[in-house]
């Protein structure tokens, strides 16, 4: 991405382009470098979504898990406490 960048301002500042044939090397290792981040991009996006995942998942279960144990709470007759509502029945 940036080589081509770098080509075009270098076109446009000479005319001759047989003076640009010794920057060529440095085109294609820029070229590979882009390509380099573009896959360390890619990987890291694969790695994000799948931590994402597996963050909603255990999320999720933990959720399902406190479901059930309010459920199985009313079940049994007895009422989960609120904090802070107390009742007097005198």
């Amino acid at each position: 991405m940036a080589s081509v960048f770098l080509f075009t301002i270098l076109v446009d500042g000479y005319l001759d382009l047989f003076k640009l044939l010794k920057y060529i090397p440095w085109f294609k290792y820029l070229a590979f470098v882009g390509l380099l981040f573009m896959l360390i991009d890619f990987i890291w996006a694969l790695w994000a979504n799948k931590s994402f995942h597996r963050a909603t998942e255990k999320l999720n279960q933990e959720n399902k898990s406190l479901k059930a144990r309010i459920y199985d709470l009313t079940s049994e007759g007895e009422k989960p406490k609120e904090e802070g509502l107390e009742t007097d029945n005198e």
